[in-house]
């Protein structure tokens, strides 16, 4: 949000004390969730060739699961709000520009339309990832917590490929500056 709505102020910002704290935001609770795992004892179930741990206790396995779909739908609502907040922002401060009728300033106006076109289109795909994975967690962490194992890793790892991948073909795709240095990189 910061790189997109205050670009200048970017560098100011994020300095390495605040990159950090952020970092540590994300890394430390990650850390203590898994910690919690220790509390508990697991068994290796071997079918189909394939073996799987699988939880020995079904209600830390139920209370585990339903701590990680909490913490999953609030990330989740985070990173909706975060990009809904960017792109009202954008409309709001394109919708006040008022511009003398020169084709110069048509062209710039154009020009940052499209750019907040292709911001739309990226937050609408993003977004999109964002309600998918969600609606796994509700499925595999509330609805139906007895699903083989073999299938909730199936599908987890399939969404967790699909999301890290995403977004930089969607730079590729949708940053004309960024595009044009691949195709110079690779040309």
């Amino acid at each position: 949000a910061t790189a997109v709505l205050k670009p200048a102020s970017y560098g100011k910002f994020w300095t390495y004390k605040v990159g950090r704290s952020a970092m540590a935001l994300q890394i430390i609770p990650g850390i203590c969730y898994g910690g919690v795992l220790s509390l508990t004892d697991f068994y290796w179930d071997l079918k189909n060739g394939g073996g799987y741990i699988q939880f020995a206790d079904p209600v830390f396995k139920l209370r585990y699961f339903a701590a990680a779909f909490v913490w999953q739908a609030i990330q989740m609502f985070l990173i909706i709000c975060n990009y809904v907040i960017v792109l009202l922002l954008l409309r709001f401060k394109y919708r006040n520009v008022i511009l003398v009728e020169t084709d110069q300033n048509q062209q710039i106006l154009k020009d940052k339309q499209k750019h907040e076109r292709r911001l739309v289109y990226i937050s609408m795909i993003v977004c999109t990832l964002e309600i998918v994975c969600f609606a796994f967690s509700v499925y595999f962490f509330v609805i139906n917590t007895n699903v083989d194992t073999r299938i909730f890793y199936l599908v987890y790892n399939a969404l967790n490929d699909l999301y890290a991948a995403t977004p930089p073909y969607l730079l590729i795709i949708f940053s004309t500056p960024f595009r044009l240095q691949l195709t110079q990189f690779l040309g």
